[in-house]
């Protein structure tokens, strides 16, 4: 795959020193469809273009890219290759932003929310079945009580360029939580030009339990060297509920659980957000 780059736009402008605006630039590329992440990954790396957090302009006047995107409209084709248009935006960010540069926390509060796990069995560990063996189609579901903090922090570059880890979970322990128990659940903030401050808020919640997705291993089939065999009732006929497995593809008598991780991963500790909790004496 070949790029050629032209710059063909430029909205820059210049206050105390900092740089703000757009460059677009036309790409011509031989792809196309623009669904495909490697795609927009190739167009993104090709030579000319700037990459995130580039320094733009010299020591009295610069900037920092904030943020490349590329797009695809139309069917414009150039010369046997298709057209791509990439915007590049500047703001006044530093270039260590994704550090965590706090230059204060104005505030730490901390509420609670309660959320639903479910389970298939509870917290005895008795399994969520009938008298005859049979699981229930509903799964058993815990009230679960989690604290929510939300930081109120004085930063002096764009926090948008942390916009991309919400929705994530911790990728290490933090705080005195294991890994996969935090979730940087939003992202909010608002620009002061004056003083060249962006008032942000995030909210952290911590979920003991982790973020991750449990299922019981349960199924109509077992496996039976090494092929799948329908599970049948005592008189012959299937089961028409699921039944326990034990992980192997084997029946069980107790729960076995899968996880799933719906939540991508990144190091939380980057944002450089004060301790919360109590430290371990």
């Amino acid at each position: 795959m070949s790029e050629t780059v032209r710059k063909v736009k430029t909205s820059i402008t210049s206050v105390d020193g900092w740089l703000s605006g757009t460059m677009e630039y036309e790409v011509l590329s031989d792809s196309y469809s623009g669904a495909s992440y490697s795609d927009i990954n190739a167009i993104l790396s090709a030579n000319g273009l700037p990459s995130y957090r580039d320094t733009v302009g010299s020591t009295r006047a610069r900037g920092y890219i904030q943020s490349v995107q590329a797009q695809r409209s139309g069917s414009d084709r150039i010369n046997g290759k298709y057209k791509w248009t990439v915007i590049a935006t500047v703001g006044h960010a530093s270039g260590n932003q994704e550090a965590g540069e706090v230059t204060s926390t104005a505030s730490v509060s901390r509420s609670s929310e309660v959320m639903q796990r479910v389970r298939a069995a509870d917290v005895n560990d008795v399994v969520n079945m009938n008298s005859v063996g049979d699981m229930y189609e509903d799964g058993l579901v815990q009230q679960v009580p989690i604290p929510v903090w939300t930081f109120s922090l004085k930063l002096t570059f764009n926090p948008e360029c942390w916009a991309k880890w919400e929705k994530n979970i911790n990728d290490s322990p933090l705080w005195g939580y294991d890994t996969g128990q935090l979730l940087f659940d939003s992202l909010s903030y608002n620009h002061d030009y004056i003083n060249s401050e962006w008032d942000t808020s995030v909210v952290i919640k911590a979920n003991p339990f982790g973020w991750n997705v449990l299922k019981a291993d349960a199924g109509y089939y077992y496996l039976y060297n090494g092929y799948p065999v329908r599970i049948l009732n005592d008189d012959g006929s299937p089961k028409e509920t699921p039944t326990l497995l034990n992980g192997m593809g084997g029946i069980s008598n107790v729960a076995v659980y899968k996880e799933f991780q719906n939540q991508p991963a990144f190091n939380m500790a980057l944002l450089g957000l004060p301790r919360p909790t109590p430290s371990a004496s």
